[in-house]
């Protein structure tokens, strides 16, 4: 417990320098962006990118101090410099004086938005007490695809900042596609270990799911893009700030996801499930609903809505069942069972509480301290699954189910 506890103060002390640095850091970034000339400035120095990966590097590194686990708290700071870092190799790229680095900063920045994609799985994960081997997936596979990009595919200069395509060799594009792949093992991890979880630690697991979907559901979006830029006539320029924007987001939502989990009771645990589930499907809908579009307008625009209509339908479907699921794995178990799970003293606790007795008088009538009932208190509103934020008095409801038992 000792070398846990000096393990979790030498984490803390590390994140307490490191995230003004890297807010300092993205600050400067930031400043510098607006000293670049107007027409050398592309899509990287456009000030929605530069503000999104600013405040998603400041925010993250703020939120890599409430990380449940020394794992999760080194990821989601490696989140934030990855952040950082890639704002500052596309701003360097533009600079006008950077013509000796620029090739190479363009070779980095280009396969550097993977990190902040699989930096926040990799947080989730650690949060999840998954075993090492699931971590080295998905970390090994970037890391793989990363190297090949680099070696294999040489963006230049007016490439970044015009968004425009890159013709990538036959090898890059199998190790990106083995690289996505890799990104569901985290949520197959943990949908396999969320109906195992104990009941009263389905909500933690759940919304760390969340969490390792998030990533997935930018990747989504990014592909997503390239539909629009096809078939739904988007302006690259436009698009790649979109994903800027999209990416910053995504991480800082995944690390706040990360940060909080133990924090979110089962109410407010289904909501962020649910709301996933939806901003998911919203993409899956704008993406296929484009493509069909684009490919049945020549059949007529009857087609075309039917098709839309019934991507929507069956999406609201999924939505339906994805919450009546979500509410069953979350449901506690009978009120019997719950109360036959306190302790003695417990159970003692809570016959005063429901007899309507402040935590001072059944101190004073058990012959202990009021901080000890306090404790016995919390205890039995966690074993009887009343949460915090379930927006209930959880005296009142604690008190009903004592009567309605039948003790």
């Amino acid at each position: 417990m000792e070398r846990m506890s000096a393990d979790r103060v030498a984490t803390l002390g590390s994140a307490r320098w490191a995230a003004p640095v890297i807010a300092a850091a993205a600050v400067g970034f930031a400043a510098l962006s607006l000293l670049l000339p107007s027409s050398t400035r592309g899509f990287p120095g456009h000030p929605l990118a530069v503000g999104a990966l600013t405040v998603a590097a400041i925010a993250v590194a703020v939120i890599a101090r409430r990380a449940p686990s020394r794992g999760a708290r080194r990821s989601l700071l490696a989140t934030s410099l990855s952040l950082a870092l890639y704002l500052a190799l596309g701003l360097l790229v533009l600079a006008p004086s950077s013509s000796v680095s620029a090739p190479v900063a363009a070779r980095v920045w280009s396969v550097l938005w993977i990190a902040p994609i699989v930096l926040p799985q990799l947080a989730a994960l650690s949060a999840g007490q998954a075993p090492r081997r699931w971590l080295l997936i998905p970390g090994i596979a970037s890391v793989a695809a990363a190297i090949v990009a680099v070696a294999v595919i040489r963006p230049d200069v007016e490439t970044v900042a015009t968004a425009a395509d890159l013709d990538s060799p036959l090898i890059a594009d199998i190790t990106s596609s083995l690289a996505l792949a890799a990104l569901l093992v985290a949520p197959i991890w943990f949908a396999v270990h969320l109906g195992r979880a104990p009941r009263d630690g389905r909500p933690r697991m759940l919304v760390l799911t969340v969490a390792s979907i998030i990533p997935v559901i930018v990747v989504a979006f990014c592909l997503g893009l390239s539909v629009f830029r096809g078939q739904g006539g988007v302006d690259p320029t436009n698009g790649s700030v979109a994903f800027v924007v999209v990416l910053a987001l995504g991480a800082l939502s995944s690390a706040f996801a990360t940060a909080t989990a133990a924090e979110v009771g089962a109410h407010n645990a289904r909501r962020i499930a649910v709301a996933t589930v939806i901003v998911a499907l919203i993409v899956a809908i704008v993406v296929a609903g484009t493509a069909l579009v684009a490919s049945s307008l020549r059949h007529g625009t009857t087609l075309s809505a039917v098709l839309v209509a019934a991507v929507t339908i069956a999406s609201m479907a999924i939505v339906f069942a994805a919450s009546r699921a979500i509410a069953r794995m979350l449901a506690p178990p009978p009120v019997a069972d719950r109360l036959g799970s306190l302790s003695a003293r417990e159970t003692e606790v809570l016959s005063k509480v429901a007899a309507g007795l402040g935590n001072a008088d059944i101190a004073a009538s058990l012959h202990l301290s009021e901080r000890t009932v306090e404790s016995h208190v919390r205890n039995l509103y966690t074993k009887l699954g009343l949460a915090a934020d379930d927006n209930t008095n959880r005296r009142v409801a604690a008190t009903r189910m004592w009567h309605e038992s039948g003790f």
